[in-house]
């Protein structure tokens, strides 16, 4: 069992968990635009390949979804699974993506990750949409410390 410890106010909470159940059918649509199936098998395997990875990505934003909605998460410590975290640890970088490739399209995914983005010129929908995609990576920086705490 993971213990995790974070803390966020009812509003953010409530803003994740709507986001992440607005994101999760984007998500697949987001990760395998970039995914191309092993080039020397057959059209039926690599089909098979795809539907089985978006199946895949869509129980791990399902993971992610359901730590979110969780009544205690955010509150107070939880204890999931390791197996989980390692989903949820998936299923929340297969929501940021979904936020990169959507609303946050025109940013540098450099800006992104180090956090250098100006928000000042930021539109408020793209201010909204940054703020959930730093949110979200606090919370998988803090699955990744209790997943591999070394």
């Amino acid at each position: 069992m993971t213990t995790l410890d974070l803390r966020f106010p009812h509003e953010v909470r409530t803003v994740l968990a709507e986001l992440a159940r607005m994101l999760a059918d984007a998500a697949p649509a987001a990760l395998l635009a970039h995914t191309r199936p092993p080039e020397d098998e057959e059209p039926e395997f690599a089909e098979q390949w795809l539907t089985g990875l978006h199946r895949r990505i869509d129980e791990d934003t399902d993971a992610a979804r359901r730590l979110l909605n969780r009544g205690d998460f955010g509150i107070e410590s939880v204890e999931i699974s390791d197996e989980e975290a390692l989903a949820a640890l998936r299923g929340f970088a297969a929501l940021r993506l979904a936020l990169r490739e959507t609303a946050l399209g025109a940013l540098p995914d450099e800006a992104l990750e180090t956090g250098t983005v100006d928000r000042r010129r930021l539109k408020a929908a793209q201010r909204h949409a940054y703020a959930c995609y730093a949110a979200l990576g606090e919370i998988q920086a803090a699955l990744c410390d209790v997943i591999s705490p070394e």
